[in-house]
């Protein structure tokens, strides 16, 4: 008995991470790909969606679309339209 709990003690911790691991929509391959961490990269089109108080900051205008399979029968699509303004003032349509 006491092997058995040992052995799930060890196991579950895999199995949930496993079926849980999918949770967060990956939106922006290069976000996703350093780890989540798309506050800090602004200046494409997925701004609106990691931080959109850094909006104003960008260049130019950006469109983004992007299309992700999540898993199973479950499809992520994003688009987004960004466009600074003047230096303080964006818009963004996503």
């Amino acid at each position: 008995m006491r092997r058995i709990f040992i052995l799930l003690l060890f196991l579950l911790p895999i199995f949930t991470a496993v079926s849980f691991g999918n949770l967060d929509p990956p939106v922006s391959a290069r976000a996703t790909g350093l780890g989540y961490a798309g506050a800090t990269i602004h200046e494409n089109g997925f701004a609106p969606y990691w931080n959109p108080a850094l909006l104003p900051s960008l260049d130019n205008w950006n469109v983004a679309l992007m299309q992700a399979k999540v898993g199973g029968d479950t499809q992520l699509y994003y688009a987004a339209y960004t466009r600074p303004l003047h230096r303080t003032i964006a818009f963004s349509l996503s």
